[in-house]
């Protein structure tokens, strides 16, 4: 017989295996435990959300410049938007199960924010110098509960090497050909 989980019972393991790890440098660079609670579901969700705001941009710089988007650009932007709202999609289960609420949310997303910003740029000591002192000053600042901000930094930094593992070379785009042949607008992610 299969060992079946519930979706909850996934996240439960998922939130208990966060909270037991700590901020190191190794601990950042892994994808573990992350990969327990991305799902189908969670996946076509962040490329709904990821394929809206790409659209929306790229009709705006193309009336904006007069001319289409290039390659390089649309990559960097698909890139970016799906890093971003799938970074979002996982701190709102994050958030949701601690019963985060509120203006609260958008404190933790802006710091989960800045740690994906900073691991972009920053590597190794450098990367937990800055994290434990956007920590310390967000604790100071806002009153934000120090184990959940570990924790964040823990998923936003997790979350950017997933994204830069799976969705580095995926091209949000529409098919021309197949909008000719049936009159409707279907979109593909295309690698």
């Amino acid at each position: 017989m299969y060992d079946v989980m519930s979706v909850e019972d996934h996240l439960k393991n998922f939130l208990n295996d966060l909270e037991s790890r700590e901020l190191t440098i190794k601990e950042l660079y892994s994808t573990n435990p992350l990969d327990s609670i991305v799902t189908k579901g969670l996946l076509n969700r962040v490329f709904r959300k990821a394929k809206r705001r790409y659209d929306k941009y790229i009709v705006k710089y193309e009336s904006r410049k007069g001319k289409e988007a290039e390659k390089s650009l649309k990559a960097n932007l698909s890139y970016g938007f799906l890093k971003k709202v799938f970074l979002e999609e996982v701190l709102k289960i994050v958030l949701g199960k601690y019963g985060i609420t509120g203006g609260n949310v958008v404190s933790y997303m802006a710091f989960a924010g800045r740690v994906m910003k900073f691991a972009e740029k920053n590597r190794d000591t450098g990367l937990m110098k800055i994290i434990e002192g956007e920590i310390q000053y967000r604790i100071i600042r806002y009153g934000l509960d120090e184990k959940l901000l570990k924790m964040i930094a823990l998923v936003s930094v997790k979350a950017r090497n997933y994204a830069q593992k799976h969705f580095a070379n995926i091209i949000l785009e529409e098919k021309e050909e197949e909008e000719s042949k049936t009159g409707e607008k279907p979109t593909e992610m295309t690698k």
